[in-house]
């Protein structure tokens, strides 16, 4: 059986994230594109999987209060659901900070 592994994200699609967490609007506190990776090494690391419902919340905003659902917050989602697949299937390892 062959794994598929989700390409790491592009100099575009990380500008876009950081385009997307500026425009999620106040008082909603949204995690920076470098927040997000640390965040998603943290939801790799649990004991068991965290289902999507349980993190995605967390990404346009900190306390995971509910955000406005635009266009932009399902691709902002979008991008981070793809860094998550990313970091899940990838054999490149996690850094040093988010390593047990």
């Amino acid at each position: 059986m062959t794994v598929s592994q989700e390409p790491p994200l592009t100099d575009a699609d990380l500008a876009r994230l950081a385009e997307l967490v500026e425009a999620v609007p106040a008082p909603l506190e949204p995690l920076d594109p470098s927040a997000l990776d640390g965040f998603l090494c943290g939801v790799l690391l649990q004991p068991r999987p965290v289902p999507t419902p349980a993190w995605i919340k967390y990404v346009a905003d900190i306390d995971g209060r509910a955000a406005p659902a635009t266009a932009a917050l399902a691709e902002l989602h979008g991008i981070a659901l793809r860094r998550h697949c990313w970091r899940k299937s990838s054999r490149v390892p996690m850094p040093a900070c988010c390593k047990p």
